[in-house]
């Protein structure tokens, strides 16, 4: 029996997609996802064999959730899709297979056959980093390699914050800490795994425990020997060591 995941934020195209997929009686679906970030939150948890993923979805987009669940833990991965068929061929690559809505009997057959022969092989085939890049291409979003959005809790539910919004970091016990205005979120990530992951163009890290994004920056207050404080726009004063800002500078 395969597992099936089906990731679309309008009901009638998830409804279209389980009532065919009830045609084949070794498909079972074990559940649905109308937000990149519940997608990413009911992956975690169990794992389906194969995605059904919407490439455009409320709160991100299918780049998202690869990149957060992280794409050597992605399931096999199927993208849906309102574009046009001949941008979608841009990215459709033979280890990736794409549907187009609204979804044809046809086709889908095609997708579950290549999916079949993948789990039988045991090498799900995970979308790769230039199918990613093909991706970007596809929805218009520049390709890079830093992380676009960052998944939180905010206690109530999990949602994707853009890294452009975030105003500073910071290393605490468990993780770190992202500031957004007068929000806070803890991630379990360490702040150099963080820091990888940040375009340098956008943020510097000034200490050992905090990262700022440049253009939070208000002012620069030139301290003792070396030092700085930053006044962010919040008014949020940040030390900047000697060391750390030579570093920046070079």
């Amino acid at each position: 029996m395969i597992s099936a995941l089906i990731i679309d934020d309008e009901p009638p195209a998830r409804r279209q997609l389980r009532r065919l997929l009830a045609a084949w009686s070794d498909i079972q679906v074990i559940g649905e996802a109308d937000s990149a970030a519940t997608a990413v939150q009911r992956i975690r948890a169990s794992p389906p064999d194969l995605v059904f993923l919407d490439i455009a979805l409320p709160d991100g987009t299918g780049i998202d959730v690869v990149e957060s669940v992280g794409p050597l833990q992605m399931p096999l991965t199927v993208f849906v899709t309102a574009y046009d068929v001949h941008a979608v061929q841009a990215f459709a690559l033979s280890a990736l297979d794409y549907l187009l809505k609204p979804v044809e009997p046809e086709r889908l057959h095609v997708a579950l056959e290549r999916a079949r022969d993948r789990l039988r092989a045991s090498a799900p085939n995970t979308p790769s980093a230039e199918t990613l890049s093909q991706l970007s291409a596809v929805l218009g979003v520049a390709p890079t390699r830093f992380r676009r959005r960052w998944l939180v809790d905010d206690g109530r539910r999990q949602l994707f914050v853009r890294t452009d919004t975030i105003d500073w970091i910071e290393a605490i016990r468990h993780g770190v800490a992202l500031y957004i205005g007068a929000e806070r979120y803890e991630l379990r990530l360490t702040l150099s795994h963080v820091k990888g992951q940040l375009d340098p163009e956008d943020f510097v890290q000034v200490n050992r425990s905090q990262i700022v994004n440049l253009r939070s920056v208000k002012e620069v207050q030139p301290w003792s020997h070396g030092d700085a404080h930053l006044v962010l726009q919040n008014g949020r004063r940040l030390s900047w060591s000697r060391r750390f800002r030579r570093a920046s500078e070079q």
